[in-house]
């Protein structure tokens, strides 16, 4: 089913996920019909998914698989300050809420956040979050100004109403390993060309003998992260991953158990308090 505002377009989801970086936990808030949550690679904690529509919710519940995520239903603006997970830098939040009413031509969401009020709410709620966050949306003067120090890519989204400029914000500076690398690449062409590549160099790799193996993943492994100058373009921003002397490859390690083990599926009534009330395993 077609959900409104669903990043399913074709370029959208992978342009997304292939700017994650390597992250412990992953919330999805404004879930709606959880593309980025269904499609990306697990988080090695905890995968929850968000939304204040308990349709939505209760569909989330058919569709994912019984290992794959929690499910909160309730407002997110409520959720997120609330979640342990969120004071943690090593958790992903990744947010899609309804577009700012003047960026967009008409209501679509039986639950709107629609007035430039409570999109001040919602960026001042983000900002407070001590994680790393990225929120989806059209250019408005509005983010332009509140998320100044954030950064930003933009990118072609075909929509309902025709072809619309997506942009997509982050409050940690770009260069950081990725979370999930099957998508890298600006469009289809170059996602193709490099898997080709990666199948090329692994069957090489496996040609070879073991010893001349193992030297060539010694070197390659040794290559610091910020080999090619990439660095924090600016120190104000939080250093998450670093905070808790977190390491990309033990979090690859860790992910590699969860993806093969199962995990409870839960979800949160609408009237549940995201501070005292426990989840409810359905």
């Amino acid at each position: 089913m077609s959900y409104p505002g669903s990043k399913g377009g074709s370029g959208v989801w992978q342009k997304i996920i292939s700017h994650m970086p390597v992250h412990v936990h992953y919330i999805e808030a404004f879930a709606g019909s959880a593309v980025i949550l269904k499609t990306k690679r697990p988080a090695p904690g905890r995968n929850i998914g968000i939304d204040v529509d308990r349709c939505v919710c209760d569909r989330l519940s058919s569709e994912l698989p019984v290992s794959a995520a929690t499910v909160i239903c309730g407002d997110a603006m409520q959720w997120l300050p609330d979640l342990q997970e969120c004071q943690e830098p090593t958790t992903l939040v990744y947010c899609d809420p309804p577009y700012l009413a003047e960026t967009r031509t008409r209501r679509l969401y039986a639950h709107e956040l629609y007035t430039p009020d409570e999109h001040e709410s919602l960026l001042t709620m983000l900002q407070g979050l001590r994680c790393m966050v990225m929120l989806s949306g059209y250019w408005s003067q509005l983010y332009h100004d509140r998320l100044s120090d954030w950064g930003m890519i933009h990118f072609p989204a075909m929509t309902r109403g025709g072809l619309r400029e997506e942009h997509l914000w982050m409050n940690f500076p770009a260069g950081r390993p990725l979370h999930d690398t099957r998508w890298h690449g600006e469009d289809y062409r170059e996602r193709e060309r490099i898997k080709r590549k990666r199948k090329r160099w692994t069957l090489r790799l496996m040609a070879m003998p073991q010893a001349e193996r193992q030297i060539l993943r010694e070197a390659i492994t040794a290559i610091p992260d910020d080999a090619a100058g990439v660095q924090d373009p600016a120190p104000s921003l939080p250093t998450m991953l670093e905070a808790q002397s977190f390491h990309p490859a033990a979090a690859e390690q860790a992910a590699a158990g969860l993806y093969s083990s199962g995990a409870a599926y839960l979800i949160a009534t609408e009237a549940a308090s995201p501070r005292v009330s426990p989840l409810v395993l359905v």
